[in-house]
């Protein structure tokens, strides 16, 4: 009797150990997904940023963004937009409350060819495994040569997990990921 007694106690607890591993692996496994997320989309940014640099003319309202909620488009030298929105057929419409977001990458002003870089891992839009909220840009300096501050942005939002029905709700609740990075220009570019 004590046997088994000792031996139901055991069990349980190796059970729960192991449920508790399994938990902990995949938890991890969706805070990867949710960085490489991260880092692809600051990475893509940023390369545009250096490269290009950020479009800075009267016309756009961007000045003192930081005292700001800031802007939901981010403009690029050469035609080149980052736009947090929702794609609605041909369109990239702004975000909801309760929207599922993401971030295009649109040249040009062609809307039907953004490329979404948000889990760039998962090409259809559906199946999108991040959800991204409160994404904003703000932006301040001066692209004149003779000032001293240089255009950046700061980028500030929130990565989270889809409503999948393979991603477990106790996963969706835990695991976030907040993105707060400035980017700046290079100082002298190579055209």
């Amino acid at each position: 009797m004590i046997v088994t007694a000792i031996f139901a106690i055991m069990s349980v607890v190796v059970l729960q150990v192991y449920i508790q591993i399994t938990l902990l692996s995949e938890r991890l496994e969706m805070s990867r997904i949710l960085a490489d997320s991260a880092r692809e989309l600051t990475e893509r940014i940023a390369t545009d940023v250096r490269e290009k640099g950020i479009e800075t003319h009267p016309e756009l309202p961007w000045e003192n963004q930081y005292t700001t909620t800031g802007n939901d488009t981010l403009h690029i030298r050469g035609w080149i937009q980052y736009i947090f929105g929702k794609r609605d057929g041909g369109n990239i419409f702004p975000c909801q409350t309760d929207d599922i977001c993401s971030v295009f990458r649109v040249e040009n002003g062609d809307y039907t060819e953004a490329i979404n870089i948000l889990d760039i891992f998962t090409p259809d839009d559906v199946e999108k495994r991040i959800a991204l909220s409160n994404l904003h840009f703000f932006v301040s300096g001066d692209s004149d040569l003779a000032s001293m501050d240089e255009p950046k942005v700061m980028i500030f939002g929130t990565l989270s997990l889809t409503a999948k029905s393979w991603i477990p709700l106790t996963l969706r609740e835990w695991v976030s990921f907040t993105i707060q990075t400035t980017l700046s220009e290079r100082s002298y570019k190579s055209y």
